[in-house]
């Protein structure tokens, strides 16, 4: 394409930070403004990249004529800075997860398609060349059809994790625990490697963090539409030594 995607990022957090690296390499694509309700931190933010702040998506896309926002604010605010960016006729990606609940996404969905825009969330697992190489030898054939999938993450969360940001462990703001954060990117995998799922049979319980509200600690069976049979076993109750990403 002759121009390039004029990009707007809606947060000004760590992930943001690793978005604006990411955006200096894009060929087609460049950062031109950040937005949010803080404006030091985002004066910060812009001033470091060179880049206009602005309070609103709607301000980002009539000054600084952004194509696409992407939505990098905690959980509980993703549903409406992505309903924003696309009521200002915006595209827009939103990390993960794509919002608290079911009838949060279907409400941005339904938003995107009443507008003709396009909406989509995060998953860049995906294009880990041993995931995709694995997602090519489904497709061709070279593995034949899957039949059994195992899902497994052990890992840790300590109180001050849960207690560096207001939103974690509650479930209105957070909208669940290791299932919807730390397990939502090896779940889409699962889904893309294997396709929808028919039937699941699952329990979730807090066995070892007493001052959040959600679960640390879930297990499923699933059969697959293709007939396929999967397991699900994620904890956040592992010792420190095993601790995952410090970005979920």
């Amino acid at each position: 394409m002759s121009e390039k995607v004029r990009i707007g990022l809606l947060g000004y957090g760590k992930v943001a930070n690793l978005y604006a690296e990411a955006i200096q390499d894009l060929p087609n694509g460049v950062l031109v403004s950040v937005c949010g309700r803080n404006r030091n931190r985002r004066n910060e933010f812009a001033a470091k990249r060179k880049i206009a702040s602005r309070e609103t998506a709607a301000e980002m896309a009539e000054h600084d004529k952004v194509d696409l926002v992407i939505v990098v604010t905690p959980h509980p605010q993703h549903r409406d800075g992505c309903l924003e960016a696309i009521a200002a006729g915006c595209h827009v990606l939103v990390e993960k997860p794509m919002a608290v609940s079911t009838a949060q996404c279907d409400e941005m969905i339904a938003a995107a398609k009443n507008r003709s825009r396009v909406l989509s969330v995060v998953s860049q697992r995906r294009w880990f060349p041993s995931c995709t190489r694995i997602k090519e030898a489904i497709n061709s054939g070279k593995l034949g059809k899957p039949c059994l999938l195992q899902l497994t993450i052990l890992g840790w969360r300590d109180e001050a994790y849960y207690k560096s940001d207001p939103w974690r462990g509650k479930w209105a703001a957070e909208g669940g625990g290791i299932l919807i954060n730390q397990a939502a990117h090896q779940i889409d995998l699962m889904n893309w490697f294997m396709g929808p799922i028919d039937e699941i049979q699952g329990y979730w319980d807090n066995f070892n963090h007493p001052y959040i509200e959600v679960e640390d600690s879930a297990v499923a069976v699933l059969k697959f539409k293709n007939g396929g049979l999967g397991s699900v076993l994620v904890s956040n109750t592992a010792t420190a030594l095993s601790s995952t990403s410090i970005y979920g």
